[in-house]
């Protein structure tokens, strides 16, 4: 491993070790947690879920995080970084799950990254040498072909992942990493991962009043300025459905992600 990831590696595990000994109270759901935190880093979460179990039964225990890949090298810091940015989503906010499990998609690839609770911990809390771990969980990397359904080789990977990616990269990016929301403003940032298709959306409520959006189908995350204040919403795609949000205190300062996906 090339010192500079080594030394990203060990900088990560100082900067999140002391956060996952507490966990605060939470106003939203463990995956907007989850989604909002990982946004502050630059990624674009697809979803978050539980693996299937033999009989495609939900596993409480086992939970992913799917992502764009930031990155098409396998042995990039970038990459490694993002798989364990991942881990650590999911560590902070369902602190239950034994298995993690960070997946980067790149075009029509699934890399899957995987460890265990009690493994990441012992990297947060330097039990393990950074290198020895990443070199484990690197090792065990796995690639599904969504085309075929079927697991690809390396060679299969970096021979294909190379060209333009289905979806653009959000705003956000690794180098600015704090939500970019004024003072007196809050940001919702919206994602639309139906590629082509136009998601219809409408916010408002109380003196800010109905305000309507129409939010391109390329999986750009796109930002929304609000005043803040308590708001719903209304997302319809044609041909797929409507979604609607219930009342949330959008709060002055703050980033708000808001993916609809297939």
């Amino acid at each position: 491993m090339p010192k500079k990831i080594l030394a990203a590696l060990l900088l990560l595990a100082l900067l999140l070790a002391a956060p996952l000994d507490a966990l605060r109270a939470q106003q939203n759901s463990p995956s907007d947690e989850i989604t909002l935190f990982l946004a502050k880093q630059g990624y674009a979460v697809l979803g978050v879920g539980n693996l299937p179990d033999v009989n495609n039964n939900p596993v409480p225990t086992a939970v992913y995080v799917l992502m764009n890949a930031t990155s098409s090298n396998l042995d990039s810091q970038a990459m490694a970084l993002q798989a364990l940015w991942g881990f650590a989503a999911i560590r902070k906010y369902l602190p239950q799950a034994t298995t993690l499990v960070s997946i980067l998609r790149d075009r029509y690839f699934l890399v899957l990254f995987v460890t265990d609770n009690a493994a990441f911990d012992q990297f947060l809390t330097q039990q393990v040498p950074a290198q020895a771990y990443w070199n484990a969980v690197r090792r065990n990397v796995r690639i599904l072909d969504t085309r075929t359904n079927t697991l690809v080789s390396e060679k299969d990977f970096s021979g294909g992942s190379q060209t333009t990616k289905p979806f653009t990269q959000p705003n956000f990016t690794s180098q600015q990493p704090a939500c970019p929301a004024s003072l007196n403003e809050a940001l919702l940032l919206i994602q639309n991962n139906y590629i082509g298709l136009v998601l219809r959306f409408t916010i408002g409520g109380g003196d800010w009043g109905t305000h309507d959006y129409d939010v391109p189908g390329d999986g750009q995350r796109y930002k929304l300025s609000m005043p803040p204040g308590q708001y719903t919403y209304t997302a319809s795609i044609a041909a797929k459905g409507t979604a609607h949000g219930e009342p949330f205190e959008y709060k002055a300062g703050n980033c708000y992600p808001l993916t609809f996906s297939p």
